[in-house]
């Protein structure tokens, strides 16, 4: 059996919504403008592959719907809910959670301040490829502590819009992070963050499959975390002329290398 169940008015102002939905349309659930669990629904989102959630009210973390009711989830779309202050609470959680998700967009949710709160049980997110992150003013970090670990096969992050970030892997949250982290992670994009001054504290981390990185209005990034070693396969480095020039660098064969790279504007 297969089912496509909308609550509420199905639109959406993300495109990344209905694009990840048509990525997964079998077996759809779309809540929006609703409130609250509902225990019909719980009994749908057991056999959902792709959930929406949008302009939901009544919850403060998608763990309130149960995490066992989402072992199937391959596609999840948060949008305007405006409630939701993180996405899984870990803990309590005795076991790897999300483990098929792949795909996970959240958009315009004001009062976000983290996706992961608490201890990340080995196994969680363990599939997750696509990761996107857009008008979240009060999101401060993306990887919690444990977090960024689980992440093997992630292969596209973008986060734009978000006011309070700082740093995209935070030093503070990840001492002593191997240099193999991100090892599938192939696209880069950062747009519009105002605060934003680290994508990593140092060249350490070996970036093995990154081929593009976009960087567009990010006017305290300085420093990028490349060496003639490290982000082998980068082919394409966009972003704008005036940043480009501001970047500091400790060696100048690295901006030399990265320059030839440059798609500037």
């Amino acid at each position: 059996m297969t089912f496509q169940f909308a609550n509420g008015h199905p639109d959406s102002t993300s495109p990344q919504i209905l694009e990840s939905f048509c990525y997964a349309s079998n077996n759809s659930l779309k809540l929006v403008d609703s409130n609250g669990v509902n225990p019909i629904m719980l009994k749908l989102l057991m056999k959902t592959y792709a959930f929406g959630l949008i302009n939901h009210k009544g919850v403060s973390r998608l763990s309130d719907f149960g995490m066992k009711n989402m072992d199937k989830m391959l596609v999840c779309l948060i949008e305007g809910c405006n409630e939701i202050k993180t996405i899984i609470n870990g803990n309590g959680i005795t076991q790897g959670v999300l483990k098929c998700l792949e795909h996970l967009c959240i958009n315009n949710v004001l009062k976000l301040e983290s996706i992961w709160q608490g201890p990340v049980y080995p196994g969680s997110l363990a599939q997750l490829k696509n990761l996107t992150l857009s008008k979240c003013p009060e999101l401060k970090k993306i990887f919690s502590k444990g977090m960024i670990q689980q992440l093997p096969q992630l292969q596209y992050l973008r986060v734009e819009d978000c006011r309070q970030i700082e740093e995209i892997v935070m030093e503070s949250e990840n001492n002593g992070l191997e240099a193999n982290v991100l090892p599938s992670l192939k696209t880069l994009i950062l747009l519009d963050l105002p605060k934003l001054t680290s994508i990593w504290v140092d060249d350490s981390l070996e970036w093995p499959s990154l081929q593009r990185i976009k960087i567009s209005m990010c006017n305290m990034l300085r420093r990028l975390p490349f060496n003639n070693a490290n982000a082998t396969k980068l082919r394409f480095n966009e972003g704008q002329e005036s940043w480009w020039g501001a970047l500091m660098w400790d060696d100048g064969a690295v901006k030399q290398k990265l320059q030839s790279l440059c798609i500037l504007n």
